[in-house]
C-alpha cells in the first residue's frame, strides 16, 4: 500500500470512465470542498462519495494521516495528466464495451480492468508518473477539467 496503489486506483477510475470520482477526489483533497457539496454536484449519495474518497485514502495507507498529506500532493501532480487520458469503455444500450479487448461488460468496468488489463493500467500509471515529474505540474492548477458526466449504468 502506498502512493503507487492510490495512483493505480486513480488511473482505473479514469480508464473506466468514472471521471466524476477523479474530479471529486481532486476537489475534496486539494480544494477542501465538503463531501455533501460534491455529492449534490455529481448527483451521487454522500455515503457513496465518502466511500470512494475513503477507498482512495486507504489505498495510500491510513485515512486520517493522509487527508492533506500524500493524496493531496499526488492529485495536485497527476490530475492534469490524468485529464488527458481517454477512458477505454463506451456505454452502449446499458452495457460497457471495452475498447482494449472488445468484450462486453455488464457489471463493473473497474473489476474488468483489474482482472483483464492489469498490465495496461500499470503502463498508463507509469506514463502518468513520467509526465507528472515535470516540476511545473506540481504547483499548477489544471485549467481544463475532465468532463464530469457519469457513465450510463447498466
Amino acid at each position: 500500500m502506498g502512493l503507487r496503489d492510490a495512483l493505480l486506483l486513480l488511473v482505473r477510475w479514469r480508464l473506466a470512465g468514472y471521471s466524476y470520482r477523479l474530479t471529486a477526489a481532486y476537489q475534496y483533497f486539494v480544494e477542501n470542498r465538503s463531501p455533501s457539496e460534491l455529492a449534490k454536484e455529481y448527483r451521487v449519495t454522500r455515503n457513496a462519495l465518502v466511500g470512494y474518497l475513503a477507498r482512495l485514502a486507504l489505498a495510500n495507507g491510513d485515512y486520517i494521516s493522509q487527508r492533506y498529506a500524500g493524496i493531496g500532493r499526488l492529485l495536485r501532480a497527476v490530475y492534469p495528466v490524468l485529464c488527458e487520458v481517454e477512458p477505454v469503455f463506451t456505454a452502449v444500450d446499458g452495457v460497457y464495451i471495452c475498447t482494449l479487448c472488445g468484450k462486453r461488460v455488464r457489471s463493473s468496468p473497474l473489476a474488468h480492468l483489474e482482472r483483464e488489463h492489469r498490465r495496461e493500467v500499470e503502463k498508463v500509471g507509469r506514463y502518468v508518473v513520467k509526465l507528472s515529474r515535470n516540476p511545473q505540474l506540481w504547483n499548477r492548477r489544471p485549467e481544463a477539467r475532465i468532463q464530469s458526466s457519469r457513465p450510463v449504468s447498466p
